[in-house]
């Protein structure tokens, strides 16, 4: 569900407020509904008539990935430049991997690994037609944002959710409201501004971290955690030519300061402790050795 997710992830900026003050880009989510005719359920944090077209471009890239019709890297070559995924060329094998995955459960590769041959059943039913049928769940508000997957669940899309990164604190919190925790893949851990309930409407004011959130920590193919990789080690380097230091380890490291480095934001649990070995640090806030 999240490599669905991800090849149907666009780079289309959202906004959580119409004055554009708590700028977000778009993520998506996917789940497959109740009904018969259109089972596909996908919902953004922002939509558009712009977003809708580039929703039906990419599902019929997909739709002719699984026929055949298109190799997965010249679909990963067509739809990563616009994927908002970051490093780009990290986009593009992420994207063809994708791809390719879809391709096999379509053709049955995966039958006999556990929920396979439901998946195949249910990528069949939506990708045979054409143009492929799906319903947009996205809950459009004034003011914030509802994330896709909340929108999902409040909409009680049964099953699994996937989503294109990692879900926010308060996308996990609200699954676990619904007691349905399992049914997202973890989150990242950081609360954004804007943040809207999808049911009560309450807007959350501020940024924050929470790293006591149910992370899923080696999750490395999380857009969030690489682009804390990416940032870490340019991070790294600038420091390391200023002192002049040759130090370049990955996620933020102290660059010889002697203060313990911190994670940068999004840096799952599991990046945390690698890094923390890797520098000989304590694991930030277990007061133990990692």
């Amino acid at each position: 569900m999240d490599s669905l997710a991800r090849t149907l992830h666009s780079s289309m900026p959202g906004e959580y407020n119409t004055d554009r003050s708590f700028p977000n880009p778009v993520v998506t989510a996917v789940g497959f509904t109740a009904q018969d005719e259109y089972p596909l359920a996908i919902a953004h944090n922002a939509t558009s008539d712009r977003q809708k077209a580039v929703d039906a471009e990419r599902l019929e890239v997909l739709r002719k990935t699984l026929k055949g019709e298109m190799t997965p890297h010249d679909a990963a070559c067509r739809t990563a430049p616009s994927s908002g995924f970051k490093p780009k060329d990290r986009a593009q094998e992420r994207l063809e991997k994708d791809y390719a995955k879809l391709r096999n459960t379509f053709r049955g590769v995966d039958d006999g690994k556990v929920g396979g041959k439901e998946f195949r059943a249910q990528l069949a039913q939506v990708f045979n037609g054409n143009p492929v049928q799906y319903v947009d769940h996205t809950i459009a508000v004034n003011r914030g944002a509802v994330h896709g997957e909340s929108a999902l669940l409040a909409e009680s899309v049964p099953g699994l959710i996937g989503v294109s990164k990692l879900s926010c604190g308060d996308c996990s919190d609200y699954a676990v409201e619904l007691k349905r925790s399992m049914d997202i893949r973890g989150t990242h851990g950081e609360r954004f501004p804007g943040w809207q309930h999808p049911t009560s409407g309450q807007i959350e004011p501020r940024a924050r971290f929470t790293s006591t959130a149910n992370q899923f920590p080696d999750d490395s193919d999380s857009e969030v955690e690489l682009e804390s990789q990416a940032r870490g080690t340019a991070d790294d380097l600038a420091r390391a030519k200023g002192s002049g230091q040759s130090r370049t380890d990955v996620g933020g490291s102290s660059g010889g300061t002697g203060e313990p480095s911190r994670p940068s934001k999004g840096m799952g649990r599991g990046q945390m402790r690698r890094k923390a070995r890797r520098n000989g640090e304590a694991m930030p806030g277990s007061g133990v050795d990692s």
